[in-house]
């Protein structure tokens, strides 16, 4: 056994160098391969999350025109919201984000991951009775990673004139409001007059 400890050689130099030269060719090989696979990870997540947005802005954007009332115009459309309001179109803030109307952001600002920004090409068609949306989501330069085309009828098309707008129920109710206030006010004092003048 102590021979066999004695007679051992260590590595040559020519073995040597070459299990170095080895492992620098792995080593070089995931160096320039390891980037390439985070930017292939990061390219597939990027659409994933776009299709997500895209698929979620379709179905809030169709939500939404589903329950358009007053339409007006073709290319550039106008309607009524029973829940957001008067002379509403479908807009892209500066943040690259869908909004119904002004200052009605669609989805919150969370939705919008990784940069992504989102537009929509609105038009009405009465022929047909149909908005055609063209919905599309691109990363911050602006390069396109998901699209879609919606064909949505208002539910509400044939009752346009019998709907009536909560803003302008609002007002009457109020009025009302006060009135059966001002009621019950009345006879809470006329009872106790009379508890009053019982005793």
């Amino acid at each position: 056994m102590k021979q066999k400890l004695l007679n051992s050689q260590g590595f040559s130099l020519t073995e040597m160098i070459t299990a170095v030269m080895i492992l620098a060719l792995i080593s070089v090989s995931i160096s320039v391969g390891l980037p390439t696979i985070i930017n292939v990870y990061h390219q597939m997540t990027l659409h994933s999350e776009a299709s997500v947005l895209c698929s979620t802005l379709s179905t809030s954007l169709a939500d939404e025109l589903r329950s358009a009332i007053n339409i007006t115009g073709t290319d550039d459309v106008d309607f009524d919201s029973l829940t957001r309001g008067r002379g509403l179109s479908v807009l892209t803030d500066k943040k690259g984000h869908l909004c119904i109307g002004e200052n009605q952001p669609l989805l919150g600002d969370t939705a919008y991951t990784s940069g992504l920004k989102a537009s929509a090409k609105v038009s009405y068609s009465n022929t047909d009775s149909l908005f055609h949306v063209h919905l599309s989501v691109t990363d911050e330069k602006g390069n396109i990673l998901a699209e879609s085309d919606l064909s949505i009828r208002p539910l509400n098309e044939s009752n346009w004139k019998n709907i009536t707008l909560p803003e302008e129920d609002s007002e009457d109710d109020s009025e009302e409001d006060t009135n059966v206030d001002t009621e019950d006010d009345t006879e809470e004092n006329t009872d106790q007059n009379t508890e009053e003048n019982t005793q």
